[in-house]
């Protein structure tokens, strides 16, 4: 695993899928790990051990993900490569400076992505990467993370490369405070909302692409497609047992939304309808503070799985 203080690493929009537009941005990486996974064929013949034929590659593709910090410019930039579509206008949304929602029925964009360890060194291209799940956590820092997992096409080596340099660095996005961070509400009748404060002691959206694998012709030894897959998020939150997390989690169908802020810019990202799979309330043994393990998926509700508003720091 490598760190961002090892190489330079950038990423470029490609025109079509494992085509790159050559125009390529520096990206801060926090860690990476891709690497070109290779598929042997091996005979399996009634003879002595010894006396088949040696393995032979016979077809390769890229695998791995990248880590990076979230922030108001990266956050829109890479969930629309999982979720598809683009950030747009607000429209008649009140306060709402720019919004993505993300229905399940776009195919997101691919990307190329290179890195080197020094100026002296060629380029490694990794080509043709769809984001197949990108995980949204917080970090040791209290700051959040995005971590996303990549299926690409090929690895190859270039001399040159024109980089342009990393946008300047903002300042990095973080849960908001209660109760403003994580709002439920039941969906369907029952009770109109939380009664109170619900306090996070950890969460993680996930959203990713089932399905989403490179698919090879005969005789081919690299992807000829990747197909975008199914659309689909999921959310793992742990709460304080308050009475307000009780009463709010006892249903089985809930709508949420997470604020996320930084000193210009607010986030929100919700949720219509969330299934809940997996309701457990836990007591630490070592004397720590009951708690509410909720794990629940998402589902459609009028044309949108999630939206993600963008609005101005209030």
């Amino acid at each position: 695993m490598r760190t961002a203080r090892d190489y330079r690493a950038a990423i470029a929009d490609e025109a079509r899928w494992n085509t790159s537009s050559g125009s390529f941005q520096g990206v801060r990486l926090l860690a990476e790990d891709l690497r070109l996974v290779g598929v042997r064929e091996r005979r399996h013949a009634l003879s002595e051990e010894g006396l088949a034929a040696p393995p032979r590659l016979v077809r390769t593709h890229v695998e791995g993900g990248i880590t990076l910090a979230a922030d108001a410019g990266r956050l829109p930039r890479f969930l629309a490569l999982v979720t598809g579509g683009a950030m747009m206008d607000g429209g008649e949304s009140a306060g709402t400076l720019r919004q993505l929602v993300a229905d399940a029925s776009d195919d997101p964009a691919s990307l190329s992505l290179v890195r080197r360890l020094a100026d002296r060194d060629d380029w490694q291209q990794f080509s043709g990467l769809r984001v197949r799940g990108l995980r949204l956590l917080p970090a040791s820092d209290a700051g959040l993370v995005m971590m996303l997992d990549l299926v690409g096409a090929e690895m190859a080596t270039r001399h040159r490369i024109s980089v342009t340099p990393a946008p300047a660095t903002r300042p990095p996005l973080r849960l908001a405070s209660p109760p403003h961070g994580l709002r439920l509400a039941p969906v369907d009748g029952g009770s109109t909302g939380q009664a109170g404060a619900l306090m996070l002691a950890g969460f993680e959206i996930g959203i990713f692409r089932s399905g989403l694998r490179p698919h090879f012709a005969l005789a081919a030894n690299s992807p000829q497609m990747i197909l975008a897959g199914q659309l689909a998020a999921q959310i793992d939150i742990r709460l304080l047992a308050t009475d307000a997390a009780k009463a709010v989690t006892d249903a089985d169908r809930l709508s949420a939304s997470f604020r996320l802020d930084d000193e210009t810019r607010r986030f929100e990202i919700g949720f219509p309808v969330l299934a809940v799979q997996d309701r457990r309330e836990r007591v630490d043994a070592d004397g720590g503070p009951a708690l509410i393990h909720l794990r629940a998926r998402a589902e459609a509700r009028d044309g949108a799985l999630l939206r993600l508003r963008e609005m101005a720091a209030s």
